[in-house]
């Protein structure tokens, strides 16, 4: 009986850590001067943008589409956050500069928004998160055999993330008879660049 009470204590107190990371995860990126929502980072293709996520969160069968953030930074980069109420993605303007420099750069920049929407449609955030610290902590420690596990658990959920990627991607259609015919708007991919350097 002592057993299953200290059990159901370190639950609780795990539950209310992980609470409390979150909130501070997600103040910490809304507070942040570098980070915008889509609508005030690139007014002229916040609607594009928008409209690509909402079919791609669509066809992973999200019910919440996720609100976009813009960093700024030096690196291209994607991830989510998971929050109570609705997910947030946050793109780099590198990464969507990169995407706009390469060929099929468009496609590129679908996979990776795929990616990120089957790691929501996974419930990743939370697993990814404490993983993350826990190989953090690891880290600093030294503790070079249990580091090794928890970088292996990363890269099988990253695996099975690109997995479900793959399905997503694959439910949608690229035809210039589109609903919106973002996905072959040659304009849309020359705009990036034009309103990332003003």
């Amino acid at each position: 009986m002592m057993l299953l009470q200290w059990l159901l204590i370190i639950l609780a107190l795990t539950s209310v850590l992980i609470s409390i990371h979150l909130i501070w995860t997600v103040y910490r990126l809304r507070s942040h001067p570098c980070i915008e929502p889509v609508e005030i980072a690139l007014p002229e293709l916040s609607d594009e943008l928008n409209q690509m996520l909402n079919n791609i969160a669509h066809a992973a069968d999200i019910s919440i589409t996720p609100s976009l953030f813009i960093r700024r930074a030096a690196l291209p980069n994607a991830f989510v956050v998971a929050t109570f109420f609705r997910p947030e993605l946050y793109l780099t303007d590198e990464l969507l500069e990169h995407c706009n420099e390469i060929e099929h750069g468009l496609e590129k920049l679908t996979h990776i928004l795929c990616h990120e929407c089957a790691h929501i449609k996974r419930n990743d955030s939370i697993r990814l998160g404490l993983l993350t610290y826990a190989l953090q902590w690891t880290a600093a420690l030294h503790v070079n055999t249990l580091q090794h596990h928890i970088q292996s658990k990363i890269s099988h959920i990253e695996l099975q993330t690109d997995i479900a990627a793959e399905k997503i991607f694959k439910t949608l259609t690229f035809t210039a008879n589109s609903q919106t015919g973002v996905w072959q708007d040659a304009a849309f991919k020359c705009s990036i660049i034009e309103t990332i350097n003003q």
